[in-house]
């Protein structure tokens, strides 16, 4: 579904992302994992259409998406949540799920009633009418993730999610994206509490640097040297 091959990027004389190729299946969850300064948020930012790549190609099932810019990735199905959350403060829960939904509906009625039920699922309806500037951080990140679901995607980025989560919480989050994988969704998970992102991904990457150093099993991972090396022997994320 979603194929990168020798995509660059860099800033100046820094190469944030260096020659990644990366491959998502459909409903499939890969972990994207790396030490601060790896180069995770900007290969993020390159899929998504945030950043245009310098080189390289970016394709969703065989199409072109690299420097077409956010709003055409969104419309082709991958979206994202961000790692401060970037909710419509002064929006209410349901509204700023409806933004999200506007994506696919054909009338502002039906962004509404898609969003009704995307808020139950995600256990927001009790806050529905609530500002999201009145939420607390961990249902902010819900509601991001409530509002890139709402796009009816074909993948969503999620980046932390997770954090701040209470155990409960994060086994609720989990569930959740099994259920959604269940539906045919692919996920790209940036997360640094490592029994979820062991625990919930089919497969792993690993960036050190810019470059993919890794890719495989979490547990053919986690016993990989340069990855220990990297990351798991001395923790970090960006």
């Amino acid at each position: 579904m979603l194929q990168l091959k020798g995509v660059t990027k860099s800033f100046g004389g820094l190469t944030a992302v260096n020659q990644v190729d990366l491959e998502v299946r459909p409903g499939e969850i890969v972990g994207l994992i790396g030490p601060n300064g790896a180069g995770k948020t900007t290969l993020t930012n390159l899929i998504t259409g945030f950043l245009p790549i310098d080189q390289g190609e970016i394709t969703l099932n065989g199409e072109p998406i690299a420097n077409r810019g956010a709003d055409f990735v969104a419309r082709k199905g991958i979206v994202r949540t961000f790692q401060i959350e970037r909710s419509f403060k002064d929006l209410t829960v349901l509204e700023n799920v409806a933004v999200g939904a506007l994506v696919r509906a054909d009338s502002v009625p039906e962004a509404f009633k898609k969003a009704k039920t995307v808020v139950k699922r995600f256990g927001l309806d009790r806050q529905e009418e609530e500002l999201a500037r009145n939420l607390t951080i961990q249902s902010r990140k819900a509601l991001e993730f409530a509002r890139a679901y709402a796009t009816q995607p074909k993948m969503i980025i999620l980046d932390e999610v997770m954090a701040g989560l209470t155990p409960g919480e994060i086994d609720g989050q989990l569930t959740l994206i099994q259920e959604i994988v269940s539906e045919g969704l692919s996920f790209l998970i940036i997360e640094h509490i490592m029994q979820v992102i062991m625990g919930v991904s089919q497969r792993i990457v690993v960036l050190e640097e810019g470059a993919k150093i890794a890719d495989g099993t979490p547990q053919a991972v986690a016993n990989d040297p340069k990855v220990i090396e990297a990351y798991l022997g001395r923790g970090g994320g960006d």
